[in-house]
């Protein structure tokens, strides 16, 4: 099996857009899903195995709010070295 990687230039068109992804359980679906929410991107999940589409929302907003505390833990710590200056 050829692995391919994708360079983050090439999706840059991707950010802010609506993805329909069909057979987004698993797999390169999956995997499509996984990286379009990481680029900013809303997918829309389609598949037969639904739990499984529901594991996977489940993941995206678990990364989600995990950046978003690293976000505000970063702005935070700005916050405390500017108070000590």
């Amino acid at each position: 099996m050829t692995d391919y990687e994708v360079k983050d230039s090439e999706l840059e068109s991707l950010r802010g857009k609506t993805i329909l992804i069909i057979g987004a359980a698993t797999g390169i679906g999956r995997a499509t899903v996984l990286l379009a929410h990481s680029k900013d991107s809303l997918p829309l999940l389609a598949d037969v195995l639904t739990c499984r589409c529901a594991d996977i929302l489940r993941l995206c907003h678990e990364q989600a709010m995990e950046q978003m505390l690293q976000l505000a833990t970063g702005t935070m710590r700005k916050a405390l070295c500017l108070q000590r200056v």
